[in-house]
């Protein structure tokens, strides 16, 4: 496994810290996995074509609903994040594309 240290779900350490009655801490965690995996995924987006943008929300949709589907049981955590969370702003960089002269 070499010498880098497998890190705990940010899901599991709320939990754990849910049932060690650390509700504060808990939230935090959680938080900070959603802030972790948000820009995660705005880095990777950074710089796409401003005429692909319809095609990286039909990507993102697709994927999140394909995960909920893998995993029915996170519902009731989405549906407490969407409601209790602020979500990061998305502060992508795109480009624009020139057109060619013919």
């Amino acid at each position: 496994m070499g010498i880098m240290k497998k890190k705990e779900a940010y899901v599991t350490k709320g939990n754990r810290l849910i049932e060690e009655k650390r509700l504060p801490e808990a939230t935090e965690a959680v938080v900070e996995g959603l802030n972790f995996y948000q820009n995660k995924i705005i880095k990777a987006l950074n710089g796409h074509p401003v005429a692909d943008t319809a095609l990286v929300v039909v990507a993102l949709k697709n994927t999140a609903d394909m995960l909920e589907k893998q995993e029915p049981n996170c519902r009731g955590l989405v549906k407490w994040l969407d409601k209790t969370t602020t979500k990061p702003e998305l502060q992508a960089k795109r480009k624009v594309e020139k057109t060619r002269k013919r």
